[in-house]
């Protein structure tokens, strides 16, 4: 199998725990994304970057950053509704 063959190759089996870090609003998408294309022996470390805007307790009070927030929105939406991948409760 060439994947077995790249994951060998590169060393990936030796990985079990990934930092990810990315915008708070793009989190639950990436969470989404992973579990569906990842190993399932990945641990996962979240670190949400730290923004003065478009946080979880402010993103609607800047016109653009509620604009990007109910992009993302419509993109894990669609991403589970066409299946691109799993539908699963996140903890943010």
């Amino acid at each position: 199998m060439i994947n077995g063959r790249l994951d060998r190759a590169l060393g990936l089996q030796r990985i079990h725990r990934l930092l990810l870090v990315s915008a708070p609003g793009h989190m639950r998408r990436c969470q989404l994304m992973l579990r569906t294309f990842m190993p399932p022996w990945y641990e996962y470390v979240w670190c949400p970057d730290h923004r003065s805007q478009g946080r979880r307790d402010n993103w609607w009070t800047n016109p653009i950053e509620e604009k990007r927030v109910l992009s993302e929105l419509n993109k894990v939406i669609g991403g589970v509704k066409g299946r691109y991948f799993v539908d699963a409760d996140i903890e943010i």
